[in-house]
């Protein structure tokens, strides 16, 4: 079988980024699974490693035209641009968020050379957009929609709006927006080898609005969205109340069309898997 090849773009350096990237390489059955490319400072990559306490074994390269996986190792495209000498742990720092941008550029880079398959100091280093997924949208030019997923097992959680203030979310909903979003999911699914895909669609209100008594969303906009996605074919339903959306369908793929009720579902996907919970943004999800 043929290995995908895929990025792996390192963290914050004063946040929790460099010792999950070190847990996760540390799992067998992921540095199996594929041809992995990194892309951090072997500096930084070395202090995750010590404050995790596990040290996975990598093949450190200068640039892509070096990459050799002939001995199954992860290949580190070693950037060399911060010290985690000089970070200050949990504090929010341009630099970091430089760093961070310059690896996530330089993966993307990859991915449009066809080399892959695949917040605060963010925006205080230069990022003037909503966020990283859109930040990557602009980066390479793509004309079409970006999306997150938060995954655990039997269940991925998408979104439709993301990193804007609660007060802004219902503002930004539209049926459009919802039914891309449904297929957006439902394809990269079906790509990921989810045959039957599943998807239930998350409620913006409490109660999914109780019938136009807590807001208009609901019937307005979502249901019709719903609607539509279901006449293209898509598997899907809704909208559903957040909370019980989440916690009872731990095989059903999850779109919810809110921010904030993101938020809280979120923290429920953490908890429900927090051994190996992840957000992941690939090369795939760009359309």
């Amino acid at each position: 079988m043929i290995k995908p090849t895929i990025a792996l773009v390192q963290g914050d350096a004063a946040g929790i980024g460099p010792e999950l990237m070190a847990n996760l390489l540390n799992i067998k059955e992921v540095t199996e699974a594929s041809n992995i490319v990194i892309f951090s400072d072997f500096r930084l990559f070395q202090s995750g490693c010590d404050i995790a306490g596990v040290h996975p074994p990598v093949k450190v390269i200068a640039n892509l035209g070096e990459l050799d996986f002939a001995d199954n190792l992860p290949n580190l495209v070693d950037i060399q641009c911060i010290n985690p000498q000089t970070v200050n742990l949990a504090e929010v720092s341009s630099v970091c968020g430089a760093a961070v941008l310059q690896f996530f550029g330089q993966g993307l880079d990859a991915c449009n050379l066809g080399k892959l398959d695949g917040k605060a100091a963010l925006h205080d280093a230069g990022m003037d957009t909503e966020d990283e997924s859109r930040w990557a949208r602009k980066h390479i030019k793509h004309p079409g929609r970006v999306s997150e997923f938060n995954v655990i097992e039997g269940m991925w959680n998408a979104r439709v709006t993301s990193h804007i203030p609660l007060r802004e979310v219902a503002n930004h909903l539209s049926v459009p927006e919802i039914v891309d979003s449904i297929e957006l999911a439902n394809t990269t699914l079906m790509e990921s080898g989810f045959a039957t895909p599943k998807i239930a669609v998350a409620a913006l209100n409490p109660h999914a609005g109780d019938n136009g008594n807590i807001g208009r969303e609901e019937i307005e906009i979502i249901a019709p969205a719903v609607k539509e996605a279901q006449e293209k074919g898509i598997n899907c339903a809704g909208p559903f109340p957040p909370t019980p959306c989440t916690s009872r369908c731990a095989t059903v793929n999850t779109i919810a069309p809110s921010a904030c009720i993101m938020t809280r579902d979120k923290s429920r996907l953490n908890c429900s898997g927090f051994k190996w919970a992840f957000p992941c943004m690939v090369a795939f999800l760009f359309r």
